[in-house]
């Protein structure tokens, strides 16, 4: 996971894979806790400069040693139902290299209405929210 100045989402999201044999993260310069709260949570902390999100992305991929990679922001979430999934998966030979799994928005604490497009208009921004299973790669190297 790529963070800077993440304090109030961290503890949550690295609580919600706690599960995982290891959390990498790398951080671009943080001036608040999120270095102190990811080493709290087991993960593995790098320092690096920003490189632009892919090439960051990229990063946080390389340093980790794993055969497969779950993707997160550090304002998402898995929930228990989707890491009781991922860890049924990963028990047997997964069929497939890679995964796409659909998220859900919050705003406010609250479960905004879904749109082809997204948050319904009277949710406001998942910006100022949070998602639970995310959306971007499951990956196996």
């Amino acid at each position: 996971m790529i963070v800077l100045n993440e304090e109030e989402n961290l503890p949550r999201t690295l609580d919600s894979v706690r599960w995982a044999d290891e959390i990498a993260v790398v951080d671009s310069g943080s001036t608040d806790a999120s270095m102190e709260i990811a080493r709290k949570f087991g993960a593995r902390v790098f320092t690096e400069p920003w490189k632009g999100f892919a090439k960051q992305k990229n990063s946080v991929i390389a340093h980790t040693t794993g055969d497969g990679v779950l993707s997160l922001d550090a304002y998402e979430e898995v929930s228990p139902k989707l890491a009781q999934e991922i860890g049924r998966l990963l028990a047997s030979e997964p069929p497939l290299s890679a995964y796409r799994i659909p998220w859900r928005n919050h705003f406010l604490d609250s479960l905004c209405a879904m749109a082809a497009t997204g948050p319904t208009p009277s949710c406001g921004s998942s910006a100022t929210g949070r998602r639970t299973s995310r959306s971007g790669p499951f990956m196996k190297r």
